[in-house]
């Protein structure tokens, strides 16, 4: 936290993000936050709006790589005392009983409001790779790469979204691949499932094979320290952007997630035929490819014996 109280280490950082090529500019939020810090008081509200007692706290949550940190180093720098601004106060407690506690979680799985200040737009998107292709020599990679890789999550209003950390890494390295992470993506994946690997099996092969699945979404299981029902794994996973979710359903969201839940698949022996399934995988496309159906079906018997 202490990055964000009246240093001047969120602005160097902003200034940073700033200068990037691949930059979208989210600024606009601040016409929607400022007004609450201005608002806050009931009296001067009631005088400006007509209207009582506002917000005082909000929460905006958002899956892992859509441009928090970014927002965060941009409200600090505009708000911030560390660079002729107006503060942000320390916290000076947290508990239970702690005011900080009492704010209005803004989530993209049940409220629209914020949605098109976190992740990139169709329309970003398209603007970020005119860039690209003025800038790079050599660009390898497509529009539709981009699409294939990165898109595939939702808002509440049904706006898709791009992961902007992969877009970026994609662009700025004119390569398509997996950005999601440094280290660990099966690790990541299976500390979630493995609370429920024998009931989570067939939904995942579902998903595998792009059939969304039913599941009640709660925002709460995110922060849960036991995550034991397969409706409070699915939450988790949506909010850290694992699955995407909409219409009362989980999918995988892009091949940029599918690679990482296959690679998980093949690693655990203990997911039985979706395990043989995966590892059989190669040889399954091969013969489909030459429609040699003997193969196809030794191959089926085969991951499905005991099932």
């Amino acid at each position: 936290m202490g990055i964000y109280l009246n240093g001047k280490k969120a602005f160097g950082v902003f200034q940073e993000d700033v200068a990037f090529t691949y930059y979208v500019d989210k600024t606009d939020i601040l016409d929607e936050l400022v007004p609450i810090l201005e608002l806050k008081n009931s009296r001067t509200r009631q005088e400006k709006t007509g209207r009582g007692k506002g917000l005082k706290y909000i929460c905006i949550t958002r899956p892992r790589r859509f441009g928090k940190t970014m927002i965060a180093n941009m409200i600090a720098s505009y708000l911030g005392k560390g660079v002729d601004m107006t503060g942000i106060l320390p916290m000076s407690k947290y508990s239970s009983g702690s005011e900080l506690n009492m704010f209005f979680e803004f989530s993209m799985v049940t409220m629209e409001k914020y949605s098109e200040y976190f992740g990139f737009t169709d329309e970003e998107v398209d603007a970020l790779y005119q860039r690209y292709i003025k800038l790079e020599e050599n660009p390898k990679v497509s529009r539709n790469d981009l699409r294939l890789w990165y898109n595939g999550y939702q808002t509440k209003s049904g706006r898709r979204l791009y992961n902007p950390r992969s877009v970026v890494g994609a662009l700025e390295y004119n390569q398509i691949g997996s950005y999601w992470t440094n280290s660990g993506p099966y690790d990541e994946i299976y500390y979630y499932v493995k609370n429920d690997t024998a009931n989570m099996c067939e939904d995942i092969a579902l998903m595998m094979g792009g059939t969304p699945v039913p599941a009640n979404v709660q925002e709460y299981a995110s922060v849960s320290m036991e995550l034991k029902t397969k409706d409070e794994i699915f939450s988790a996973m949506v909010v850290y952007g694992f699955l995407s979710y909409a219409d009362g359903c989980v999918s995988i969201p892009n091949k940029e997630l599918m690679d990482k839940f296959a690679e998980m698949v093949r690693k655990r022996p203990d997911f039985g035929y979706i395990y043989r399934l995966a590892v059989e995988s190669g040889k399954m496309l091969t013969a489909t490819k030459k429609g040699d159906t003997d193969t196809m079906v030794e191959i089926l018997e085969r991951c499905c014996e005991n099932v």
